[in-house]
């Protein structure tokens, strides 16, 4: 008789320690918030590196200040979806990434910043599944902030 009061009292507990531990490790993982869209850039901000989009994607890395922005341009006549990562670094924390469907002859700007100094930024730009791509890519940080 007992041992059917434990096992009974084990299936009511179950649920909730499964759904316990779903809310622990869905809290610890980190995802990247989205890129916030700007109409313009600082006036201090200066480009750090530039390229295109084809059928490669564009990845460049650098050092520069708090902020950092991703122009991209569609160069053709086609609606083409694009999705822009700007991270920490080559491999570091990813800081936001968007995707989206730019409209052609068109130019959006991506940004965020972080607290810091000096930041070495990662960024990387990619067309998804198009038969023609042809996208401008600049980046800009704003200047290094001296102590």
């Amino acid at each position: 008789m007992r041992h059917m009061d434990l096992k009974k009292n084990m299936l009511i507990r179950l649920p909730a320690i499964t759904l316990f531990l779903l809310i622990v490790v869905t809290s610890c993982w980190s995802f990247a918030a989205a890129c916030e869209d700007v109409r313009e850039m600082p006036a201090d901000a200066k480009e750090v590196a530039n390229g295109v989009v084809t059928s490669s994607p564009f990845s460049a890395e650098f050092t520069g200040g708090q902020s950092v922005f991703v122009k991209v341009r569609n160069d053709t006549v086609h609606l083409t979806p694009i999705t822009v990562v700007i991270k920490a670094g080559k491999s570091g924390h990813e800081y936001c990434s968007s995707a989206l469907d730019i409209p052609p002859q068109k130019t959006l700007i991506f940004t965020t910043a972080v607290f810091g100094e000096k930041v070495y930024w990662g960024i990387r730009v990619e067309a998804g599944d198009v038969d023609a791509v042809q996208l401008s890519v600049n980046a800009f940080s704003t200047p290094i902030q001296k102590k």
